[in-house]
This record gives structure tokens, C-alpha cells and sequence, in this order.
């Protein structure tokens, strides 16, 4: 089966990355797969194995690279064939994939993992609102549709009467024993997996650790608001203990050797990074957004929007952390099984894509 997928995660580039690595799974179960990322720049085409490629138009400005990414979409679905569009998220990337598919005559997948159905979504601002409603546009031209969540797939069938189908993102396999990263210094570690985006709202983390003078906040991940977000720490006197680490190849010694999690975020289509930390052992606080809804009680610590909320479960949490260990794996151990390995999760992508082309 060859598949084309349109994405705008630049990381697939970089043959070492964990978003590579999982696109050269899929294409050991399709046969063939070639990927087209969104991004301004120098083009470039890297092959990440005998059947899968990955291509980037570039472009000057993005206006022009988002033209220059649809016509290469386009170009490669007709002259290769392709039987299938997948495209990963439903507004600007899907437009793209249905240009793609009726040219090449081939079907649509649209896949959605942000809960673009959220009024937290719609409201954060115009563009959001843009977004969501070119994706309930979108949504019409798709054959299926793949989702993170139930929840998520509740909402896509009031929109489409497409096959919809729940795949939860797996995470990685848990290593035990990793050793402790030489980033954590010897006091209690309180870790952040994120992108530094609006909706994650880290500036509730920054000035919840204000009140935690004992803790030190790491945040593994990298965006738009970094520079916005450091220049809030040093205003609230923080110092030296938050440590804005980036994005880290392997983030799962961190989850290992921190005493506690936390996501803040307005709203989530799943949360790969609060999934990782579960796996991991780590105690979690977090807000009830993505996955967090379909836990079992007790599996994590769940807080509403005021950041007094916050504060107070991650001081609780980092008061008695062996406890908040035992009592949430205890929790949580049934969902754990429930995973899908990161090849099993690969085989149902393939099984659904060829169900998608034979309806």
C-alpha cells in the first residue's frame, strides 16, 4: 500500500528523532511512505529507509511555504500513485490533504490529536477559531478518521458520518533503572514535558514554584513563549531553579528521577507526556484535560484552573512522595496493561489505513 502523509512536525527530519523512528515502523507495515513537513527554509529530502522518505518544500515566509508544501503534496500523490492521504491534523494540514487526494484520486485520512471541539480551544483566539471551523470544513472530504480518544470521537461523529477510529498514541518502552540525568541537582524535581505554548499555561508552574522554595521545575521542551517564560522567572526571583532544559532525545530518566509531574495545560487530545510519566512512576498533578478523563479515580492528582489548586497539590504531592508513589501506580495499573506497544500501535495504523482504502 503506498501512503502519503502530510505533517508538520520538522523532527521527522532528523533520522535520530523518535518521530522518525515511528514513521520507519509505519512504512515496514505499508511497504511504502513518504512524508511531506510543512516549514519555511531550504527544502530538503532526507530517506529514512528503503521505503520511506521525507520530503520538505520550504519556502520564503509561510504563506509561501504553505503553497509550495501543497503543490509538493500534490505532485508526489499523482506521480507516485498513492491510495491513501494521511493528514495529521484537520484544518490547514487537512486542506492540503484533500488537494492531495482528489488529485492522485486517492482516499483521505484526517487524523486528530488536539481537542480542536474544546470551547477552551475555539476562545484562546482568533486563529484557533479559524482552525475549528476549516476543520469541521475539512472533515467533510475525509473517508476516515483517526482519533486519540473517545471523547475525541464522540465529538467527530456529530460532524461526519465517516468511519472514525480510536488508536491512543503508545508511548515508548519503559526502561527501569535509567541512570539519574546529571541536570537534577539534590533537592526535590519537579518536571514539565511540554511544548512552551499558550494553552500549556506555564506561567501558572512558574509562579506556582515561587511559592516552593525548596524545589527546582525542570522543563524539557521548546516554543514560541521560551523567551517570554524566562524572562517571567527571572521576575519572580526564581533564580537557578528553574532549568529550561529544551527538547531532550529521551526524556524517560527524567520521569524516572522526578518527584513529581505536572501538566496545566487548558486543554489536551490525549497527552503522550503525561502518559510517559505514568508509566514511569512518577506522582502526577494535572488539570482534567485529554487522557486524564478516561483514568481511573486515583491515578493521578486532578486540580481545577486556580493555580491556589495547584500550589497546594504539588506541595502535598512533594510532602509525602513515596506515598503519592504507591497510591496512584496502584491506581493506574490497569491502564498501564491496557497499552498498545509501539509495533502493536504500528499494526493497527497499517490495518486502518487498508480498511480505509477497501470501503
Amino acid at each position: 500500500m503506498k501512503v502519503l502523509m502530510l505533517s508538520t512536525d520538522r523532527t521527522i527530519l532528523d533520522p535520530t528523532s523518535r518521530a522518525a523512528e515511528r514513521m520507519q515502523r509505519y512504512a515496514s507495515r505499508l511497504g511504502w511512505l513518504h512524508i511531506v513537513v510543512y516549514g519555511a527554509g531550504e527544502g530538503r529530502e532526507i530517506v529514512l529507509g528503503p521505503s520511506c522518505t521525507v520530503h520538505m518544500a520550504g519556502g520564503i515566509g509561510r504563506l509561501h511555504a504553505y503553497i509550495a508544501y501543497i503543490r509538493l503534496a500534490r505532485r508526489l500523490a499523482t506521480e507516485h500513485a498513492v491510495q491513501v492521504v494521511s493528514a495529521q491534523d484537520p484544518a490547514f494540514v487537512g486542506c492540503a490533504g484533500i488537494l492531495a487526494a482528489r488529485a492522485a484520486r486517492a482516499r483521505l485520512e484526517m487524523q486528530i490529536h488536539t481537542s480542536i471541539f474544546s470551547p477552551a480551544y475555539r476562545t484562546e483566539s482568533l486563529q484557533r477559531m479559524v482552525e475549528f471551523l476549516i476543520a469541521l470544513v475539512a472533515l467533510r472530504g475525509a473517508d476516515c478518521v483517526r482519533t486519540v480518544s473517545e471523547e475525541l470521537r464522540i465529538e467527530v461523529q456529530k460532524y461526519t458520518k465517516r468511519p472514525v477510529t480510536v488508536l491512543p498514541i503508545a508511548p515508548p518502552p519503559f526502561v527501569a533503572g535509567m541512570p539519574r540525568p546529571k541536570e537534577l541537582v539534590a533537592a526535590p524535581a519537579v518536571l514539565v514535558v511540554s511544548r512552551l505554548t499558550k494553552e500549556k499555561r506555564l506561567d501558572r508552574v512558574l509562579r506556582t514554584m515561587a511559592e516552593i522554595p525548596d524545589a527546582h521545575l525542570y522543563i524539557l521542551g521548546d516554543g514560541p513563549l521560551r523567551k517570554r517564560l524566562e524572562s517571567l522567572s527571572f521576575n519572580l526571583r526564581l533564580g537557578g531553579r528553574v532549568h529550561f532544559l529544551g527538547w531532550v532525545q529521551d526524556p524517560r530518566p527524567f520521569y524516572q528521577h522526578a518527584d513529581c509531574f505536572v501538566q496545566s495545560s487548558r486543554y489536551e487530545g490525549y497527552g503522550l507526556s503525561l502518559v510517559e510519566a505514568l508509566r514511569s512512576g512518577v506522582p502526577v498533578v494535572t488539570t482534567a484535560v485529554g487522557v486524564v478523563r478516561e483514568l481511573p479515580a486515583g491515578a493521578v492528582t486532578v486540580v481545577s484552573d486556580h493555580e491556589y489548586d495547584l500550589l497546594r497539590a504539588i506541595r502535598t504531592t512533594l510532602d509525602s512522595i513515596p506515598e503519592a508513589r504507591r497510591r496512584q501506580n496502584a491506581a493506574r495499573a490497569g491502564f498501564l496493561s491496557a497499552l498498545l506497544t509501539e509495533d502493536a500501535f504500528a499494526d493497527r495504523v497499517a490495518a486502518h489505513l487498508s480498511a480505509c482504502v477497501s470501503s
